[in-house]
């Protein structure tokens, strides 16, 4: 073996300490639990000023926080995962609803105006959503005849 090749180490208990305290860092904040986040920071501070007094490597020490971190997110990866699969299809179900809406809105002549008041929206904004959900821009509704109100603005 050459003087340029290193052999592998176990980690000493002072470096598991800091890879444990690392991953339970990663996994308060995960849970958004700032009262643990603090407990395994500080544990892992303690952890390091064992290492290094048990004359751990800066290098060593640093090693055993990124494999700790690494750790950590493999276990919570598959589950963070799983989190955005189901944000995202609430996120698509509650889309489609309110293009639905703005699409009905518009079939039973409710203006553009008044549909972008109701939406907190720009016209351009409901016809883009009208364009998008049939393939092609829906006739703007009729003019209302002067002095009449519509019944979504009377409702407002």
């Amino acid at each position: 073996m050459s003087a340029t090749q290193t052999i592998e180490q176990q980690p000493t208990p002072e470096l598991e300490a800091i890879a444990a305290a690392a991953a339970d860092v990663l996994r308060a904040d995960a849970a958004q639990d700032g009262g643990t986040r603090a407990a395994a920071e500080a544990r892992m501070a303690e952890a390091g000023a064992t290492a290094f007094a048990a004359r751990a490597t800066f290098e060593a020490i640093a090693k055993a926080e990124r494999d700790g971190r690494a750790r950590a997110r493999n276990e919570l990866g598959a589950e963070v995962a799983r989190r955005i699969k189901r944000a995202a299809q609430r996120k698509r179900e509650v889309e489609l609803e309110y293009e639905e809406a703005v699409r009905l809105a518009s079939r039973i002549g409710v203006t553009h105006g008044e549909i972008a008041a109701a939406a907190g929206i720009s016209p351009n904004a409901v016809r883009s959503v009208l364009a998008r959900g049939e393939g092609a821009a829906a006739p703007e509704p009729q003019a209302e005849p002067e002095g009449e109100a519509s019944s979504v603005a009377q409702a407002a």
